[in-house]
């Protein structure tokens, strides 16, 4: 404020920046320890196992459109001026951002899962039927 930093808002930045960091690394830390076990679990059959993988890596892929399309703008827009760096056209690109991730949620899940992919396609791609005309 009027120049001077405000410290008990630093304080509370800074406390919500390390709790997202470790949610992060945690997240990920989980996701690496799955594919480890799934790849070494005897009990699963290829088939299987191929599976779950796609699907963990699908899970991943979708849980990160929001930390990239919703979390890291708002970090950007809010620690950048701590840092004097002042971006004032910030805010617009933010909710355009966040307005556009439910969009590209759907479609992380529509390109990594096969069903849904092949579904997609075929509701866009109708092939026409040829008939044929009998002679008499």
């Amino acid at each position: 404020r009027d120049g001077n930093l405000n410290v008990p808002a630093l304080l509370i930045l800074l406390s919500a920046a390390i709790m997202m960091s470790i949610n992060f690394f945690i997240s990920v830390f989980l996701f690496s320890q799955t594919i480890l076990q799934i790849r070494k679990a005897k009990t699963f059959s290829f088939n299987f196992r191929q599976l779950q993988i796609r699907i963990l890596r699908a899970l991943f892929a979708q849980a990160s459109v929001p930390f990239l399309f919703v979390y890291i703008p708002f970090g950007v827009a809010i620690y950048f001026p701590f840092f004097k760096i002042y971006y004032y056209g910030i805010a617009n690109h933010c909710m355009t951002m966040t307005s556009f991730s439910e969009a590209w949620d759907a479609i992380v899940v529509i390109l990594l899962i096969k069903d849904y992919r092949d579904g997609f396609l075929s509701l866009i791609c109708r092939r026409k039927t040829q008939t044929s005309i009998g002679t008499t």
